[in-house]
């Protein structure tokens, strides 16, 4: 009985010694995939009960994987740096898009049924996330200029993901801000759109980069092939956030006879003005979806040409397609409700059906080669420091200027 109490504590310890915030990108897949059975355009008894499944599933995994990150970082605290330095720190803001899909179950769920609790609830997690999120847009992109040496050849895009989760925020206020008083809501609505410029423009320049690294270096290895659909991440959401936020703009109008923002007073003028700004926002949000589905088709290309010549890795890296596969369908269902067009809501559960079956695949996989098999709890910045945690005098945090 000794030994077993053994070998559990000893495997626990070994999983939380190697957790890293690559695993949060299972709670990004799991969540936009609950958000996205709730909202689908074509419903059937039992779909919304599934999607609050998937909501528990996905609070339980969150929650476990936190506390795993929390107790790596609190038993050996000289992991915290040698993460940092490490090229796998971008991926710190899964961890901040993951609690963004909470928030929005929040908002779905909760609220309905048990009232305005939740909504305040909702609203001071979105205070936090948006903290988490400036932290991670300005933090991590710092860190990569003065604290680790890159070069082009190892730009890949997951550099997008610290840029990518304030605009991940934003759509988020988008949705909290629907279950706001006015007052409230005007005010998250605006740092909605600060967040959008924080985040937008930056993931414009870094998608400029990885392009050019993509012409000289060619497609990532295969044990990083599913990073090429992470492009269509900022696409799918920038362009959910923009037809939400117009959305939450012309019902404040409609309600107040005032568009925020403006000096207009005249309600009938305040509802005019309003719904030219909702019409305007659905061909920008089209044509930014459209730039999605180019990242979608050469991410799709690249994937099955890599895979045709070569054997892909079954690892971790691969929920890196889930969340921006689900963001691009979470668009099409909000350009679909907008423009009341059936296509683009087959299209939108079209990409649902699609990325169910992706979702229901890496779960088994998870499951069995990282719960069962032990395989997939592996620290890359640990393994380089040779595979047991340093003293914090051995990490390097210098800079490199």
């Amino acid at each position: 009985m000794s030994n077993v109490i053994y070998d559990l504590k000893k495997g626990l310890r070994k999983r939380v010694v190697n957790i890293t915030p690559v695993w949060f990108a299972m709670t990004m897949g799991t969540g936009i995939l609950s958000i996205l059975l709730f909202n689908c355009p074509y419903q059937f008894n039992g779909l919304q009960t599934i999607s609050g499944v998937v909501f528990g599933i996905n609070v339980v995994l969150f929650v476990v994987l936190l506390l795993m990150t929390i107790a790596r970082y609190a038993i050996w605290p000289s992991m915290l740096p040698l993460m940092l330095v490490n090229p796998v720190n971008v991926f710190l803001a899964t961890l901040t898009m993951g609690f963004s899909t909470i928030i929005v179950c929040i908002v779905d769920f909760l609220v309905p049924r048990y009232g305005y609790n939740f909504a305040l609830l909702s609203y001071v997690f979105w205070y936090i996330n948006v903290a988490m999120s400036i932290i991670t847009c300005i933090g991590i992109p710092f860190i990569q200029m003065s604290r680790q040496t890159l070069e082009n050849s190892q730009i890949f895009a997951t550099a997008l993901l610290p840029t990518v989760s304030t605009i991940v925020c934003a759509s988020t206020g988008a949705a909290v801000a629907t279950v706001l008083p006015e007052n409230q809501a005007i005010v998250t609505i605006t740092i909605c759109y600060i967040l959008l410029g924080m985040g937008v423009p930056m993931s414009l320049i870094v998608l400029a980069n990885y392009t050019s690294r993509l012409m000289l270096f060619k497609i990532p290895p295969a044990a990083v092939i599913s990073s090429t659909f992470i492009p269509i991440g900022p696409c799918g959401q920038s362009a959910y956030a923009i037809l939400k936020l117009a959305r939450n703009l012309t019902d404040i109008a409609n309600e107040r006879g005032l568009v925020p923002f403006t000096s207009v007073e005249d309600p009938e003028l305040a509802k005019f003005a309003a719904s030219a700004l909702q019409t305007a926002s659905i061909p920008f949000a089209l044509i930014i979806w459209g730039f999605g589905c180019l990242w979608l088709a050469l991410a799709i290309i690249s994937f099955f040409d890599t895979m045709i010549s070569k054997r892909i890795p079954i690892n971790l890296s691969l929920w890196g397609c889930t969340f921006p596969i689900g963001t691009l369908a979470l668009s099409a269902q909000e350009l679909g409700k907008e423009m009341n067009v059936t296509g683009m809501k087959v299209v939108s559960v079209i990409l649902l059906i699609t990325l169910v079956i992706i979702w229901l695949i890496l779960m088994a996989l998870t499951f069995y080669n990282g719960v069962i098999r032990d395989k997939w709890f592996s620290s890359p910045c640990l393994s380089d420091a040779g595979g047991t945690p340093p003293s914090m005098h051995d990490v390097e945090f210098n800079r490199k200027y």
